[in-house]
């Protein structure tokens, strides 16, 4: 082969090559969107609970769509001088490849009706048990969204001002964490019957009648007045194991929440719901922004923002141990999580696991009580490999 058939053959195959280098540019670039995506959806929540501290409203953006245009180009260029023969003495061969990228990002400020009832409206105790068996801990759970248990906790509408996290709730939350820990109590979702129309009773029912029942998810109980309408239902369950139930520990904190220490089996209820009684706990949830709110207390603010009144003079409450943010008047380095508000900086440190674990589960919440839904409210990302 001459040296110029091989030149041209190196080429050719460089050139080829480029569809590889291509795929391998695509799938940085994915890796790179998404570790992007993840890393800016964790400054947002941390600048909304700054802002919380600040008494300033929540801002949330959503991507709703991402593309990326790449082009990619070669060029072979070849030179060369001949003799007075037509036999070539100089050659001069060139070849130059390239890629250049052209990202879009769209947002759009969740500001519907519905995002705003969703934020706002307490959570259901389902969610409590998914937190819980996704692994998050049973006490940094309830620490966060939980905050009235029976008669044990914070009233409505004094949790804002509040100087510090009720000892005696603190004291119930770690309990149930380390019993959950080791073994000697669940949470569980348990399937049933509950009576739909109470204290009323269906006498005749015909065929059709109990096929369209069915069919809704309705199910009959035999009564000696006639029949009584139910559906199915999930309800989270407590469920202490008889070691635990008979040892004095238990029956303790049992006489404290006003509970049958011996019954074994308490249904958890959302206290708008249900009237207390002693087989059941029933739980003040708090709302995400609530949580929000709550996680705000734990923000550290320079001392010139007390005193020019920028923000109120509130003490880190005690008991707010699992999450803290630090304040810097320079831009922190080496930090997990930094964002910059009214000319300060607000960051989580890399060795704070426990603030850092506290915002990995209230952004795992948003995700699931927030921004639930189909496939056509998830961001498209298009990233076509150029030629």
């Amino acid at each position: 082969m001459t040296k110029l058939g091989l030149f041209l053959f190196i080429g050719f195959a460089g050139m080829l090559g480029g569809c590889s280098t291509g795929s391998s540019q695509f799938s940085s670039s994915r890796m790179d969107y998404n570790q992007a995506l993840q890393e800016t959806e964790q400054k947002e929540l941390l600048l909304n609970i700054v802002r919380l501290r600040y008494n300033e409203p929540p801002a949330f953006l959503q991507v709703t769509g991402i593309s990326s245009q790449f082009e990619f180009t070669s060029e072979l260029l070849i030179g060369g001088e001949t003799d007075g023969d037509g036999r070539l003495e100089v050659f001069s061969p060139e070849a130059a490849i390239s890629f250049s990228s052209s990202p879009t990002v769209t947002f759009s400020p969740q500001q519907e009706k519905e995002f705003t009832r969703q934020i706002m409206a307490p959570v259901g105790p389902e969610t409590l048990y998914r937190l819980i068996e996704y692994g998050w801990g049973l006490e940094r759970v309830f620490g966060l969204m939980v905050r009235r248990i029976n008669d044990v906790g914070t009233p409505v509408g004094l949790e804002r001002e509040a100087l510090e996290v009720p000892t005696e709730q603190l004291d119930v939350f770690r309990k149930l964490g380390l019993w959950q820990r080791t073994h000697q109590l669940e949470l569980a979702l348990v399937s049933r019957s509950v009576g739909v129309l109470d204290g009323y009773f269906i006498h005749e029912l015909g065929l059709d009648d109990l096929t369209a029942l069915r069919e809704k998810g309705y199910g009959l109980i035999r009564e000696e007045d006639g029949y009584t309408l139910t559906e199915e239902k999930e309800s989270l369950e407590l469920i202490v194991s008889a070691p635990l139930a008979g040892s004095a520990d238990w029956l303790s904190l049992a006489d404290r929440l006003n509970l049958d220490g011996q019954a074994g089996t308490y249904r958890i209820d959302p206290m708008r719901n249900s009237q207390q009684n002693s087989f059941q706990l029933t739980v003040a949830l708090r709302s995400p922004l609530e949580m929000m709110a709550f996680l705000s207390r734990g923000v550290s603010i320079p001392a010139s923002h007390h005193t020019d009144r920028v923000a109120p003079d509130w003490p880190i409450p005690d008991g707010l141990e699992f999450f803290h943010v630090h304040a810097s008047q320079q831009k922190p380095s080496d930090v997990y999580l930094a964002v910059e508000h009214l000319g300060t900086w607000f960051y989580i440190p890399k060795d704070d696991l426990e603030s850092r674990r506290t915002l990995g589960l209230m952004s795992s919440l948003i995700r699931q009580e927030v921004q639930a839904g189909g496939a056509e409210n998830l961001p498209v990302l298009t990233l076509p490999v150029g030629r």
